[in-house]
């Protein structure tokens, strides 16, 4: 942030727009009341690092607690969400839960975004 704006980086901006596209050929086309709470749930599965291949590591889902931080990671979903009908600003979420992983050895690494109305999780 400077006072002549604030800087996007370009891979950045590039991964932003990959997942608006891919939410809008994904997801119905739905238009959200801009005043509803809803709950956010983000799963984030990273390809697994060569140091994490050999034998003696788990076969299953490790952990990642290297950067990206998750809390950049739900930015980046929440602002791209924004960007589609699906949420009109971010303070309508009130619930958010997100996990971030290495894939296990069988897995490809991707994520699985889930919006639910606040209706879903009333107690």
């Amino acid at each position: 942030m400077s006072k002549f704006g604030i800087f996007h980086d370009p891979k950045n901006r590039a991964a932003k727009q990959r997942i608006i596209d891919l939410i809008l050929e994904s997801c119905p086309v739905v238009k959200i009341d801009p005043h509803q709470p809803m709950c956010l749930v983000i799963e984030f599965v990273h390809s697994r690092p060569k140091r994490l291949t050999r034998k003696k590591d788990s076969p299953c889902r490790i952990p990642k607690t290297t950067k990206p931080d998750i809390d950049n990671l739900v930015k980046m979903v929440m602002d791209a969400l924004q960007a589609t009908p699906l949420l009109h600003d971010d303070k309508q979420v009130i619930m958010l839960c997100a996990s971030d992983w290495y894939c296990g050895r069988d897995e490809l690494p991707h994520t699985q975004i889930h919006l639910y109305s606040q209706d879903v999780y009333s107690v």
